[in-house]
Formats: C-alpha cells, sequence, structure tokens
C-alpha cells in the first residue's frame, strides 16, 4: 500500500471518530410543542441532519436546504437557506462558543443582521436554536426551536 492510500485511511477514520463522538452530529427532529416564534406562523415540523466536516459542520434540512458552516470566523457566501434568505443575507459565519455551543452570524452588506445560536443540552439529546435578526421589511425576528436527537 503506497503511504497517500495509508494517510487517507488513516484521515478518514479520524474523521470518523471525530463525527461519532460530536455532540452536534446526527438526525435531530423539532419539538413543536416546545418551540416558539414571535409571529403568528407556528413553527414547521422538520427534521435537520447535522454532518460533521473537516472545520465544521453541514446542515441539511428535510427539505433539502443546505449549509456548511465553517467554525474559523470568516465570512463565507451564504447558501440560499432559511433565516439567510429571510434575512437577505450575503455572507455567514459561524464560530464555537464552547463544547455545547455553535454561534452563526448572517451578514448583509458586511453588517450582522441575524444570529443563530445552537446549544446542545449536557446530555446531548436537546438541541435549542435560539435566531435573532432583522429580516429585509425591518421585522425584528424571534425564535426558538427545540430538536430532540433521533
Amino acid at each position: 500500500m503506497r503511504f497517500p492510500n495509508v494517510l487517507a485511511a488513516v484521515l478518514a477514520l479520524v474523521v470518523a471518530a471525530f463525527a461519532a463522538d460530536d455532540e452536534f452530529a446526527g438526525t435531530w427532529t423539532v419539538n413543536v410543542e416546545k418551540s416558539r416564534t414571535g409571529s403568528r406562523s407556528p413553527v414547521a415540523t422538520a427534521r435537520m441532519t447535522i454532518d460533521a466536516i473537516a472545520d465544521g459542520y453541514r446542515i441539511t434540512l428535510s427539505g433539502g436546504e443546505t449549509l456548511t458552516l465553517h467554525l474559523d470566523e470568516k465570512d463565507y457566501p451564504r447558501e440560499p437557506m432559511g433565516i439567510a434568505k429571510i434575512v437577505g443575507a450575503d455572507a455567514v459565519s459561524a464560530r464555537r462558543v464552547n463544547p455545547h455551543t455553535i454561534e452563526t452570524t448572517f451578514k448583509r452588506e458586511g453588517k450582522a443582521v441575524a444570529t443563530v445560536r445552537r446549544e446542545v443540552s449536557a446530555a446531548g439529546h436537546e438541541l435549542i436554536a435560539t435566531t435573532d435578526g432583522v429580516s429585509l421589511t425591518g421585522e425584528k425576528r424571534h425564535t426558538v426551536v427545540v430538536f430532540d436527537k433521533r
């Protein structure tokens, strides 16, 4: 076996081991009873899958929308999903606040317009996503969506 093949195999095992122990990685389902929004619209029933990647996470919603979070606090072009569309964001940055918390900032023309704080419970069975932002129409938005791990 050549060195590059061995290196690739070892790297794959390390990433797989990291993902297995990662509190965020997995499939999460909305707990409608515990979730709330500041608007008239109820929280939709949804599923979210979070996959660990080398430098962050890839989030996939049940409708197929995806968001890649690089935990390096650098701005990246936003992907067309959820809150990014509502607030008209053109960039997204993310950082790990602590082992249980990730904070994502959506920006429009360099200015923060929304923040999503995702916190996993100490037991690892619940994820709370708190979103604060301002829509394109100037409406302030605050939502708290609670997810249960499947």
